[in-house]
């Protein structure tokens, strides 16, 4: 759709930007939304993020007042899934003014989304977005999302007497960009799916990211001897009044303790109340402060939507294959007749490798070895729940004593926290 457009009826059109202009005026309408930071946010992504074009940000103009009055956009990612790259398309910057709500523009837009992702061969869709609404669309909570632990001043741990400290804060500068790096790709390995950045994402997010609504300070952990061994993030506008902790690298215990000192410090310089850490539960920082007397009451999740679950399991079968090889059914040679009740599908295994993952024609006849709606899917297929917890949720998941046996080894519940690209 990039250079045409779509007529909606009553002067509205649907249209993706092609230049600066296009991009100023969907700015204006998220200033109107979600204020000025979003409005930043809109220019930055679309006129420098590495990943993302103009005609990515859709939109529709009342042609009546030349203005934009509703938007979505499509934002690019790469997530590793254990040794996968998947390819992943964010649903971002969702806005409409009041007086064109209930038009059914953002179903519009959705459509249209859809077609990208289709068109691109994405492996999965995400949104940030508020509670419920995006069911319409066929998206399931599936990835931690906005961790809320919180620690309290005086359950951070005080220096002993004399005790000396063996690490130095201070902000960073572009040119760590190339240890820091080093050190998220180290950090990350004990996450099965996580954010992939390359060196150009870590300029936009030194570079860009500040004049955004998702700005944030990164500061790095040096020992006295100079050498960085570790970073954290802080966000400059979390939920709350929190000091918000919203990323860190993998740290010692003591190193960890040192941190909670050092924000506490600035905790308190910024008159804030407390210090959130909206980290990954098996981050290092997050189970010391737990464990210290930290609060953590849990997370929201990302949204996620998977285009075409056939094209999903092919792209993770080097995964499958492998855990099948870890297992008791070394060498598996079946075919996985799995119903998601509205389709079929059947994963072929011949000696433990997936020949193929085959879409199956629609029939009245659902009943299959494997029974899984296709919402269930979602989160079970990203490790985010189990098969039992999942059949907590869906009574209308069965399988058979073999294949859920087989469901249990392929699709075990997995560590996951998404790290943003912007």
């Amino acid at each position: 759709m990039s250079k045409s457009k779509q007529e909606l009826g009553e002067g509205l059109v649907m249209k993706t930007a092609e230049d600066q202009d296009d991009i100023e005026q969907v700015a204006k309408l998220d200033n109107i939304i979600h204020g000025e930071n979003v409005g930043h946010l809109c220019r930055q992504l679309f006129t420098n993020h590495p990943n993302i074009q103009p005609s990515d940000l859709i939109y529709v103009e009342d042609e009546n007042t030349g203005e934009a009055i509703s938007t979505l956009c499509l934002i690019t990612w790469e997530w590793k899934y254990e040794d996968v790259t998947l390819k992943v398309g964010e649903m971002g910057i969702v806005a409409t003014l009041e007086p064109y709500r209930s038009r059914g523009l953002i179903r519009k837009q959705a459509e249209y989304h859809r077609k990208l992702l289709n068109d691109g061969e994405f492996d999965i869709s995400i949104i940030q977005g508020i509670p419920y609404f995006y069911r319409q669309f066929g998206y399931e909570y599936a990835i931690p999302l906005e961790r809320h632990c919180v620690i309290e001043f005086h359950q951070i741990p005080k220096p002993a007497e004399n005790e000396k400290p063996r690490y130095v804060f201070r902000l960073a500068s572009p040119d760590d960009i190339p240890e820091i790096e080093k050190i998220y790709d180290e950090s990350i390995k004990s996450l099965t799916i996580h954010t992939i950045r390359n060196r150009a994402i870590w300029q936009y997010l030194f570079e860009n990211t500040p004049k955004t609504g998702t700005a944030f300070e990164i500061w790095i952990i040096e020992d006295t001897g100079g050498k960085i061994v570790g970073y954290f993030f802080i966000q400059k506008y979390p939920f709350g009044n929190a000091l918000t902790i919203s990323e860190v690298s993998k740290l010692s215990y003591d190193a960890s303790i040192e941190v909670l000192r050092h924000l506490k410090e600035l905790a308190v310089e910024r008159e804030k109340p407390n210090i959130r850490l909206n980290l990954p539960a098996n981050c290092e920082l997050l189970k010391v402060a737990v464990y210290h007397g930290a609060t953590d009451r849990g997370s929201y999740a990302w949204q996620i939507y998977i285009p075409n679950v056939a094209r999903f399991l092919r792209k993770i079968a080097p995964v499958l294959e492998s855990r099948i090889a870890d297992s008791p059914f070394v060498g598996l040679t079946d075919d996985i007749r799995i119903s998601l009740y509205k389709e079929k599908i059947v994963i072929h295994f011949k000696d433990g490798r997936i020949t193929d993952v085959e879409e199956l024609e629609f029939s009245s006849n659902w009943w299959e070895p494997i029974q899984l709606p296709e919402r269930a899917a979602v989160p079970l297929f990203l490790g985010y729940r189990d098969r039992e917890e999942s059949r907590d949720f869906w009574k209308d998941i069965s399988a058979q004593p073999k294949y859920a046996y087989l469901l249990d080894v392929m699709f075990p519940k997995m560590e996951s926290f998404i790290y943003s690209i912007y």
